[in-house]
């Protein structure tokens, strides 16, 4: 495991982290490529180091993509916490109709899930 050096730089994390973006900028150019933003992009993939102005640049791209995929999906994430459970759920749901398209986990896995912490009562005695 490694952990990042907060006060100085350090060659491996940055090498890294390069490859870690030239990779997301590969997937962005597959899944979304347009002639400027991945002339744009190609510039700065190719020099060694990234600067903060590099970085702004990827993150404007980036921005302009999930704006351009939201007007595409026409939906919103909505995050629920289950008391009973003390489970994260997310639900995909659609703004005009208010629709739910996805949710993770499933209904039948959050009523599966309560059926058998009702079921934990009966079968084991909370005063052992």
């Amino acid at each position: 495991m490694e952990i990042p050096n907060i006060g100085g730089k350090s060659n491996t994390s940055d090498a890294s982290t390069i490859n870690f973006v030239n990779r997301n900028i590969l997937n962005l150019q597959k899944n979304f490529g347009d002639s400027n933003s991945t002339n744009s992009i190609n510039s700065i993939k190719k020099e060694d180091q990234l600067t903060l102005e590099d970085l702004d640049k990827i993150s404007k791209i980036i921005a302009d993509r999930l704006e351009k995929l939201s007007q595409i999906f026409k939906g919103e994430a909505r995050f629920e916490i289950d008391r009973d459970l003390d489970i994260l759920i997310v639900k995909i749901v659609e703004k005009n109709t208010e629709k739910v398209i996805r949710q993770i986990p499933p209904e039948v896995s959050l009523k599966l899930a309560k059926a058998l912490n009702d079921l934990e009562g009966i079968l084991f005695d909370e005063k052992a």
